[in-house]
C-alpha cells in the first residue's frame, strides 16, 4: 500500500493529492484521516465539493497491486462576507461664511469580495451645531439625503466600489450659521459604507473612519 510516511505530492490545477510510499493499512488509514482542505479564495465558489478516495495495496502476493473502488466524502462551502473597509484623515479648515467645501478628497474604499457597495452614511459625529450641512450632488446610481436635525448625510443606491468612493470625495461641508462656532470650534466627520452582500451572507458595514474639520 502507498505509504503515507513520505511527503505528499498535489496538483492545484486537477485537485488530486497523492500519497506514496509502503506502510501498514492502518497507518495509511490514519495518514487518510488527517488529511484537510482549505480554500484561499476570498470569494470560493460555494459549490459543494466532492472528494474521491482510492487506495493501491503493496502486492504482497505478487499477483499485481490491486486499487480500491473509489469511495466519496462531501465538503459543503459556506459563504462568509468580507467587512468593506474605508480609510480617510483629511483636516478641513473652514471659514465662518465660507462657501460649501469637500470634507475628505483622500477617502478610500475597498472590499476583498464585494465588487459594489449599497449605501454609505456620513455623519458629523462630534461638533454638530445648527446650522451644518452636508451636501452632495446625485449621481445616476447613488442618492444622497441630509438630515439637518442629526447631522447625517444618508447615501443609498448599490454602484461599484469605485463610484462609490468617487462620490464621498465630493461631499461637502456648509454652515449657515453665524455663529458656526457657538457650540464648539471643530467637527468630527465620520464615514461607513455598506457592501452589496453578493454572496448572500449579509451585507457587511465598515467600521468608521473619521476627517476633521476646523
Amino acid at each position: 500500500m502507498e505509504s503515507a510516511q513520505r511527503p505528499a505530492m498535489q496538483s492545484p490545477a486537477r485537485g488530486v493529492l497523492t500519497l506514496s510510499g509502503t506502510d501498514t493499512v492502518a497507518n495509511y488509514q490514519t495518514a487518510l484521516r488527517s488529511i484537510t482542505y482549505l480554500n484561499s479564495l476570498d470569494k470560493p465558489d460555494i459549490t459543494a465539493r466532492t472528494v474521491s478516495w482510492s487506495v493501491t495495496d503493496a502486492n504482497s502476493d505478487g499477483a499485481g497491486a490491486e486499487t480500491s473502488s473509489a469511495v466519496t466524502s462531501t465538503i459543503n462551502l459556506s459563504a462568509v462576507n468580507d467587512t468593506p473597509t474605508t480609510t480617510a484623515g483629511a483636516t478641513l479648515d473652514y471659514s465662518e461664511n465660507g462657501t460649501a467645501a469637500v470634507v475628505d478628497n483622500t477617502i478610500a474604499l475597498s472590499d476583498a469580495d464585494d465588487s459594489n457597495i449599497a449605501a454609505a452614511a456620513v455623519s458629523i459625529s462630534s461638533g454638530f451645531t445648527s446650522g451644518d450641512i452636508l451636501t452632495f450632488t446625485d449621481t445616476a446610481n447613488i442618492t444622497g439625503s441630509y438630515n439637518s436635525s442629526t447631522g447625517v448625510l444618508t447615501l443609498s443606491g448599490t454602484d461599484t466600489v469605485a463610484n462609490y468612493q468617487t462620490a464621498l470625495r465630493t461631499v461637502t461641508y456648509l454652515s449657515s450659521s453665524e455663529d458656526p462656532t457657538t457650540t464648539a470650534t471643530s467637527r468630527t466627520i465620520s464615514w461607513t459604507v455598506t457592501d452589496g452582500n453578493s454572496d448572500g451572507a449579509g451585507a457587511e458595514t465598515s467600521t468608521a473612519v473619521t476627517s476633521t474639520l476646523i
